[in-house]
């Protein structure tokens, strides 16, 4: 009789489900139109006002009645594009002046390039006779249609916050009704599951973030006016023509200054904006890597370049496989009796933690290319090499270090800055191999398997000092040093003076919390009294992720006797790694958050290994309360992060690209049902 019953509980939660969507999609009806019924009045109706810089106010009145809401249709003007956001603020007359107006309520939307219907809510109670509507911070003139006072309610359920709703109830359920079958799943299964939530999330990410630029395809072979490029873009270009330097003319005017490095010695002249300048030459400093992964094989199959949000989409699938992956070999190679759900767990809270999602939004999206190219390259080295260590067939467990090794030496010609962070751990971890090798007399796979990671890596840097001696006659210039860009990067110096001030922005700084959807917001915090000037724009630190805070528990794992000195080691190092990266970040680049990318990698990792490793530390001395106590708050933490990872994606400013008005409304509509 029980077995039977049960068979009605996916239907009562489906009922359920429908029933507490239903009352949330009545929210604004009990909130701000039950029993607060004005008089509806409709104006403007038919016609409309036009909204530019020079008139960004329309106004109407009305008999006296009670405010709930006002409605209106925008739509773009003329040959205006849409894809842009506003905010309107509405005044009120007060009752006793209908020339005297104060705000009762302001909202951000989005208009497109369709007619759309836009209402806002009016609380608390408000008698008027007269209202103002003010728009500010437009990109286009748009034109207002049909404004109602008080316009009918109509009921409306958002359906995929139902589905959202009936999926994640089915699966609370599910989980807990068949534990014991969720138990059976190997390690593999959980991990190809994982690999394929997390590629399928990133691929539906990118393309809402391919409809920034449209995923529009350049036509390399029709002939491009290469000056409007960007550089990967002028760069392949200049492959294709068997040099170096780009295939734009400089201004001569810049050989005659005395500091063309300067951004005000050369205010009055032409130059390209950051790219690097030698000998009358342009070059660009920004890695090869994306142009022979991405470029050219797109180029070779296609005909055509990619679009920049190609790019990065491809580098977002990247990550979004191998470093999940990544995670789980580590759990399987701390303690093979971690449960490999909570692995999983543990991949996504990382996942997020690493700013993939934010870096693919980058804008201008090619300064971003370097950094999700080389986080891309970093997680795929980190998984070749964490899957040779747990290797027993020797020619695979070779294949795998060739192939972390060939990742390493992608991820320097990305950024070098994000290899030289991780480069900082695989030395370490090599030393503490070595050590291992020596004490087991097995020198002989020591010696083979790091030839088999070092030969790649090796070639690599030969490679990279050649590019570097061909343009710049020095085998370790990068052409950094040659920017034409906000200041004479020449002049930038480690300096005690960026200690503190990387302290606070790579690692504590935190989001601004905000009233609007999706209450996440970045901003700038310029650093002032440095002594020299520090490039600073919109960013976060790694302690904004709550992932990132398991960092805090090392001090257990130093403690512990049953760790051995050489994890320890490797743990150490991905510390130091951390603080001594962003404090080149900070004294020879600046502060912005695709700077703080170079560190999250290492981060992630150190995070989750420290979480891994205090499980493990509970199992030895079987301390099994301290172990659940362990898996609670670990699995609390990552959630946290894929809940802040969630919103942060979808915030509108601090050098990111916007989305489609449409969409960014459809989310904040999923979300914010009482406004």
């Amino acid at each position: 009789m029980q077995k039977k019953l049960k068979i009605f509980i996916p239907i009562i939660i489906i009922c359920v489900c429908v029933l507490v969507e239903a009352l949330i999609s009545s929210f604004p009806y009990f909130a701000f139109v039950a029993g607060r019924r004005g008089e509806s009045s409709e104006h403007f109706f038919g016609s409309c006002e036009k909204i530019s810089d020079n008139s960004s106010k329309c106004s109407v009145y009305f008999e006296p009645t009670v405010l709930n809401s006002v409605s209106f249709s925008v739509r773009p003007c003329g040959q205006s594009e849409g894809g842009f956001f506003t905010e309107v603020k509405i005044y009120a007359s007060t009752e006793s002046d209908p020339n005297s107006f104060r705000e009762v309520t302001a909202k951000k939307i989005g208009i497109d390039i369709y007619l759309q219907r836009k209402t806002v809510y009016i609380a608390p109670e408000y008698k008027s006779s007269g209202i103002l509507l003010e728009f500010s911070d437009m990109r286009n003139e748009f034109e207002v249609y049909d404004i109602t006072v008080n316009p009918e309610y109509i009921f409306n359920m958002n359906y995929l916050r139902l589905a959202f709703l009936i999926a994640a109830s089915m699966l609370m359920y599910c989980v807990k009704e068949y534990r014991q079958f969720f138990r059976s799943f190997r390690f593999r299964n959980v991990a190809i599951i994982t690999a394929v939530v997390c590629a399928f999330g990133s691929a539906l990410f990118s393309g809402i973030c391919a409809t920034a630029d449209g995923a529009n395809q350049i036509d390399y072979s029709n002939g491009i006016d290469i000056l409007k490029q960007n550089p990967y873009v002028q760069q392949f270009d200049a492959f294709e023509k068997g040099q170096l330097y780009l295939d734009i003319e400089p201004d001569p005017a810049l050989e005659e200054l005395e500091n063309p490095y300067d951004p005000y010695s050369r205010s009055e002249t032409h130059s390209l904006w950051d790219r690097a300048y030698k000998d009358g030459k342009y070059y660009s400093y920004f890695g090869t890597a994306p142009i022979f992964t991405v470029y050219y094989p797109h180029y070779f199959v296609t005909g055509k370049l990619p679009a920049e949000s190609t790019v990065t989409a491809i580098f977002a699938l990247i990550v979004s496989v191998f470093l999940p992956l990544a995670v789980m070999l580590l759990s399987r190679l701390i303690n093979s009796s971690i449960s490999p759900w909570f692995a999983s767990l543990t991949a996504f809270g990382a996942l997020g933690a690493s700013m993939v999602y934010l870096l693919q939004r980058g804008y201008s999206p090619f300064y971003y290319f370097a950094s999700i190219s080389a986080l891309a390259f970093a997680s795929a080295t980190v998984f070749w090499g964490l899957l040779a260590c747990l290797c027993r067939k020797k020619a695979f467990r070779i294949l795998s270090f060739v192939a972390s090794g060939i990742s390493f030496a992608l991820c320097i010609h990305s950024r070098l800055n994000t290899a030289f962070s991780l480069g900082i751990v695989i030395a370490t971890a090599l030393i503490a191999y070595f050590v291992k090798s020596l004490k087991s007399r097995n020198i002989k796979d020591f010696v083979t398997n790091t030839i088999a990671f070092c030969v790649p890596v090796g070639i690599g840097i030969v490679l990279a000092m050649w590019y570097n001696y061909a343009r710049f006659s020095n085998p370790f210039d990068f052409g950094t040093a040659y920017q034409l860009t906000v200041a004479d990067t020449s002049e930038y110096t480690i300096s005690l003076s960026g200690l503190f001030p990387m302290l606070y922005h790579y690692f504590f700084r935190q989001f601004q919390l905000t009233a609007e959807f999706p209450f996440f917001n970045i901003d700038v915090d310029p650093i002032i009294d440095s002594g020299k000037y520090i490039y600073t724009d919109s960013n976060i630190g790694i302690f904004a992720m709550p992932f990132m805070l398991a960092i805090f528990l090392s001090y257990y794992v130093f403690r512990s006797k049953s760790v051995s000195k050489q994890r320890k080691a490797i743990l150490a190092s991905a510390l130091a790694s951390l603080l001594i990266t962003a404090f080149v970040d900070t004294c020879l680049g600046g502060i912005i958050f695709r700077y703080t990318a170079d560190i999250t990698l290492v981060g992630v990792l150190a995070s989750a290994g420290i979480i891994f490793q205090l499980y493990s530390i509970c199992v030895c001395e079987n301390r099994l309360e301290t172990k659940g106590l362990i898996v609670k708050a670990s699995s609390a933490l990552c959630t946290a992060n894929v809940i802040v990872t969630a919103f942060s994606m979808l915030m509108l400013n601090g050098n990111l690209r916007y989305y489609l008005p449409s969409i960014y409304e459809f989310l904040r509509n999923f979300v914010m049902f009482w406004k």
